[in-house]
């Protein structure tokens, strides 16, 4: 996450509510809601950061995320990191991650590897047969973790 120090930030402030889909290169610093996805242009290694009060109802797909608040949906990073006292309800899917204590988390942690990523179906009633069909893939966790 350090390349992206020098980047410009978009602060979309606690105010704020968008009903849409986001896409941008740079950093992006979400203190209010959005209700849909998120997502960097091209893999510009930028970052989005989700902030305490924040919430996303949405995917987020980007290079580096952090989140301290609200997250309900998919997370596809390169690097991921999940605060203490963010929720996070959906899949995570990374090369790196972060999950701090008392971080709240429910839904599958995936190593993203494209090209055995690309084949597997993260709904739960098929992923007995998916872990069968593809061996080679790391499912590290399926969690359903409330700490205090």
């Amino acid at each position: 996450m350090n390349n992206i120090k020098n980047k410009k930030v978009s602060t979309l402030n606690k105010d704020l509510i968008i009903k849409g889909d986001i896409v941008f290169n740079g950093s992006i610093d979400i203190e209010g809601s959005i209700f849909g996805d998120v997502s960097e242009i091209g893999n510009t290694h930028s970052l989005v950061i989700v902030q305490k009060e924040a919430e996303v109802r949405g995917k987020i797909d980007c290079s580096s995320v952090i989140v301290k608040g609200n997250v309900f949906g998919d997370i596809h990073a390169d690097n991921l990191k999940i605060e203490k006292g963010s929720l996070v309800v959906g899949n995570c899917i990374y090369k790196s991650i972060q999950i701090h204590s008392g971080a709240r988390l429910t839904g599958g942690l995936f190593i993203k590897n494209e090209k055995l990523i690309s084949n597997f179906d993260f709904s739960s009633s098929n992923s007995e047969k998916n872990l069968n069909q593809n061996e080679t893939i790391k499912l590290n966790a399926e969690l359903s973790h409330y700490s205090s």
